[in-house]
């Protein structure tokens, strides 16, 4: 019951892959045990008749800690060479841009985001702006994860779901058709656009 549950938990989110390798390693270590000779005879074979190298009981310890000093030698000497906080560059698709007028032009009130965007939304504006969701969609629960996809299919529902969780603008791609649709009501106008990504605020409160 546990192998099938880690496996579905890996399958349907990212994130879990790493809980199901701690638990399915040993699993299948276990699994393999009754086939560890034949797999070391099969690794051994042409080689049983080599001069073994005789090590000490400090040897691996020690190679352990050599290895441990190297590795944090080079992190460190990589992180000092960064021109800015971020060490691992992240990809194109994320919004850099829109964020850092977010930031010079913070929108007041609550934000709806898509939901892509989210995980990126909440390394760059957290604590100041709190996302509608993001990609670990089973946390919010069911009910804001079915609004928000009521949301973003615009369904007849959408401008009620907007006044029902006060959202005061909207970051979200720029082709999509939420968008075009809440530019074409009165009560939302675009305040920054670049080539992934468009804000739209409110200015009334919708009917």
């Amino acid at each position: 019951l546990l192998l099938i549950f880690f496996i579905n938990a890996a399958l349907s989110h990212g994130r879990h892959i790493s809980l199901a390798g701690l638990f399915l390693a040993p699993l299948l270590a276990e699994l393999l045990g009754p086939w560890s000779p034949r797999i070391s005879i099969f690794f051994d074979r042409g080689n049983s008749s080599q001069k073994q190298l005789n090590l000490s009981p400090l040897t691996g310890p020690l190679a352990t800690v050599v290895l441990a000093a190297s590795l944090f030698s080079v992190g460190y000497a990589n992180h000092a060479r960064q021109l800015g906080p971020v060490i691992f560059p992240l990809p194109d698709k994320f919004p850099a841009q829109a964020v850092r007028y977010l930031k010079k032009n913070p929108p007041a009130g609550k934000m709806f985001n898509e939901y892509f965007i989210g995980g990126y939304l909440i390394y760059t504006l957290s604590p100041a702006q709190k996302v509608f969701i993001d990609g670990r969609a089973d946390m919010y629960g069911e009910e804001i994860f079915k609004d928000y996809r009521k949301i973003a299919h615009l369904d007849e529902e959408t401008g009620k779901l907007l006044g029902k969780y006060e959202i005061d603008w909207i970051i979200y791609p720029v082709d999509k058709p939420l968008v075009r649709y809440l530019k074409a009501t009165e009560n939302w106008s675009e305040t920054y656009r670049d080539e992934r990504v468009v804000v739209l605020e409110r200015h009334n409160s919708e009917s």
